[in-house]
C-alpha cells in the first residue's frame, strides 16, 4: 500500500511488458482463437501523435499498454469484465466527455484504455514526471477527480499481475466462451478497486 493506492513492488514500463507477455503467454494457453481477437499494437509514434492531438502526454506504460497490443478486432464483443480498448474506441469515448475539474466531468488528464464503454473502465492519468495512476471509473461512483481515489492503483503492472495471479490460481479462467472469474476468492482489497478480470 502506497499513500496513492496500491501497487506492485518494482512497477515500471519495462515491468508492464514482462507482464502483458506472460498474460499473452496465459491466454494463448488457454484459448488460442480468443486470442486471435486482439489486434496487433501500434507504432509508438503513432499513440504519441494521436495522443497529443487531444493534449494528452502518454506516460511510458501507456505507450507500452497499446504498442503491446490495441485492443479487439472490430465486431468483436470480448467477454471479459475490463477488455482492453483500442486507442481509437478510447478517443471516441473521450470526444463525447464533458472535460473539467468539476464532480461530474472528466478530468482532461484522463484516458480510458479498458472496458466497454464510457460507464465502466478502466482509465489511466496521463501527466509527465508523475505516478502512472489507474482507476475504475463509473458513471455512479468513481471519476477521475483528484478526490475520487478509492478505486485508485499505481501503475498499470498492478491490474495486470492480478490478472495473471487470478489465472494462476485458477480464480479466474476461460470456460470455452468466456473468461469466468470468482472475485470473491482475491483479497478483499482488490475487489474493492474493481480492477479485476
Amino acid at each position: 500500500m502506497t499513500p496513492s493506492g496500491l501497487t506492485v513492488q518494482g512497477a515500471s514500463p519495462e515491468m508492464l511488458l514482462e507482464l502483458l507477455d506472460a498474460y499473452s503467454f496465459e491466454v494463448q494457453r488457454q484459448d488460442r482463437d480468443f486470442w486471435s481477437t486482439f489486434q496487433t499494437g501500434l507504432s509508438r509514434a503513432e499513440i504519441v501523435d494521436r495522443l497529443q492531438a487531444v493534449d494528452l502526454e502518454a506516460p511510458e506504460e501507456l505507450l507500452t499498454w497499446w504498442t503491446w497490443r490495441n485492443g479487439f478486432r472490430t465486431g468483436v464483443n470480448p467477454d471479459v469484465t475490463l477488455p482492453q480498448m483500442s486507442l481509437e474506441f478510447a478517443l471516441k469515448l473521450r470526444d463525447k466527455d464533458e472535460m473539467g475539474l468539476e464532480e461530474d466531468e472528466w478530468n482532461p488528464a484522463w484516458i480510458r484504455v479498458a472496458g466497454y464503454s464510457s460507464q465502466d473502465a478502466m482509465a489511466v492519468r496521463c501527466v509527465p514526471g508523475e505516478q502512472v495512476l489507474v482507476r475504475a471509473t463509473s458513471a455512479d461512483d468513481s471519476g477521475t477527480q483528484d478526490h475520487e481515489t478509492s478505486r485508485q492503483v499505481v501503475s498499470l503492472c498492478t491490474p495486470v499481475s492480478w490478472w495473471l495471479l487470478g489465472i494462476a490460481k485458477g480464480w479466474s479462467h476461460w470456460d470455452g466462451k468466456f473468461w469466468a472469474i470468482d472475485q470473491s476468492l482475491f483479497p478483499y482489497e482488490w475487489q474493492l478497486t474493481d480492477l479485476l478480470s
